[in-house]
């Protein structure tokens, strides 16, 4: 299971909605939780791109600074062998 922890320098409201944003840019979002600030995407990867996409765990908290926002992308594959999951996650980094 891949997984990264990024920080942002917005509010942890307009954090989730620029995670949302990047999300529908480069996959699908599945499901959304507006009360957890935290979704369910998936996202193409590998060579059967349609088929096998990489499902990614997201979540907005609100960062140390009580401004800032934190997120957290976990894959929710127990085994990844190929690297598709952390593909995955930093197309969904750059899109942010």
């Amino acid at each position: 299971m891949s997984s990264r922890r990024i920080e942002l320098q917005l509010p942890p409201a307009d954090g989730f909605v620029r995670l949302q944003a990047a999300c529908a840019q480069i996959g699908k979002v599945k499901e959304v939780n507006e009360a957890t600030r935290s979704l369910l995407g998936a996202v193409p990867s590998g060579p059967l791109r349609s088929l096998t996409p990489a499902l990614l765990r997201m979540s907005v908290l609100t960062g140390p600074d009580g401004i800032s926002s934190v997120v957290e992308i976990e894959g929710q594959a127990t085994v990844d062998p190929y690297g598709y999951e952390r593909k995955a996650i930093d197309k969904l980094i750059a899109a942010i």
